[in-house]
């Protein structure tokens, strides 16, 4: 868990990578950093049924990031900003360079670093963003910094992509080595029904857990080596009273082959709906259509085959909560509202899914940590989170 967060690294064309500096609160020490975080829907005054058919186009689309991460040894795949810009999920806008400018950020706990783009940002290679492309020639603090530089080589990402030709990217990375933050905490407010509240990302000494709600702890998988994935050790699910018939293997991560992993269980704020490998998505459907036979409706006609679904009306009613239990005694109780979602006027459904008969990862998707506040202390290889309102931070 050497990962760290949030220093603001640029490439630009063919032969150089630039570096430029936040605040000195994204370290450990002083009051740290408070960023806000949107979604990237939220602005787009989409109804709920509108809001969950976009998460789950972003979904696939995340699988198959993942699956290519994964691919690729477990090191992230590489870096490439359409590629991620395609799967974001949050964004975070923060003043970079001297004189300031306004810039967007990607929050992703499934990359290994999070772009914004430059002014010289080739059209037909980089991302249309909201806000104008961040201008490096304006900044008094923007010079050049060879590939061989040791920033550069402290972060294989980087120095892979030294001969990237698509302009100036920005990029607050995750990279071993880099100096920045080993402890950071976010807290997302719901899908639906936030009134406008943003959600929030602390970095540094600003990150921290607290108020009202349990605090739950338990340490991180170490994962394969240069992965930007943070593994979990889930070993187990409860739905109601009902402890599910699931071996705790079937969620460890497994080195199949000298350096090629395969399982293992990784939360994810890049990818909205949490997915589970085959065997444990059978166990929580079998148990949950049994418990809710009688209140049952037909799924939409897009619906995945399979899909289970009640009125709408009835999800807080009807609808037990699942509890993940994680190795350590820390438990995640997750509530009827953020595993189920509305899918048309009258049907709410199911948003856990199955990762599929081939697929070996498990993945805790953005959805089910709604009103949840976590928090990644990398230093000590803890994960620790609780319950929150996060509307009201």
């Amino acid at each position: 868990m050497a990962r760290k967060l949030f220093v603001l690294v640029l490439i630009m064309c063919s032969t150089t990578a630039l570096i430029t500096c936040t605040n000195g609160g994204a370290g450990d020490g002083g009051e740290g950093l408070h960023m806000k975080l949107t979604h990237v829907d939220a602005k787009g005054n989409y109804t709920a049924e509108e809001l969950v058919r976009r998460a789950v186009a972003a979904g696939k689309q995340r699988l198959a990031f993942l699956d290519a991460a994964m691919a690729g040894g477990g090191d992230g795949g590489g870096v490439g900003a359409p590629v991620r810009w395609a799967t974001l999920q949050y964004v975070a806008e923060y003043l970079i360079g001297d004189p300031p400018q306004r810039a967007e950020a990607l929050i992703d706990t499934g990359s290994d670093l999070v772009w914004t783009q430059c002014s010289t940002c080739l059209r037909k290679v980089c991302a249309r963003q909201a806000l104008p492309y961040y201008n490096s020639s304006a900044s008094s603090t923007f010079a050049p910094v060879p590939c061989a530089a040791r920033i550069c080589a402290a972060n294989d990402d980087i120095i892979h992509y030294c001969d990237l030709a698509a302009g100036c990217s920005v990029i607050a990375g995750y990279g071993a080595g880099v100096i920045g933050a080993t402890k950071f905490s976010y807290c997302l407010t719901p899908y639906f029904h936030n009134n406008g509240a943003t959600g929030h990302l602390f970095v540094g000494a600003s990150a921290s857990l607290g108020g009202h709600g349990d605090v739950m702890t338990t340490q991180f998988v170490k994962g394969p080596k240069g992965s930007p994935f943070y593994y979990l050790p889930l070993i187990g699910l409860t739905v109601g009273e009902t402890r599910l018939p699931i071996p705790a293997t079937v969620f460890d991560l497994r080195e199949v082959a000298p350096g090629l992993f395969s399982g293992g269980v990784i939360i994810d704020s890049g990818s909205p709906f949490t997915s589970l490998v085959h065997d444990a998505y059978d166990a929580l459907a079998s148990e949950l259509a049994a418990r809710l036979n009688g209140s049952l409706v037909a799924p939409p006609p897009d619906a995945d085959d399979g899909a289970l679904c009640v009125a709408r009306r009835d999800v807080g009613r009807v609808v037990p909560a699942v509890v993940f239990h994680f190795r350590g005694g820390a438990d995640m109780a997750v509530p009827a509202e953020s595993y189920w979602a509305p899918v048309d006027k009258a049907a709410a459904c199911m948003a856990i899914a199955s990762a599929g008969p081939y697929r070996r990862q498990s993945v805790i998707g953005n959805y089910q940590q709604q009103n949840m506040r976590v928090l990644y202390d990398l230093a000590n290889g803890d994960f620790s989170f609780q319950p929150a309102d996060c509307s009201a931070l």
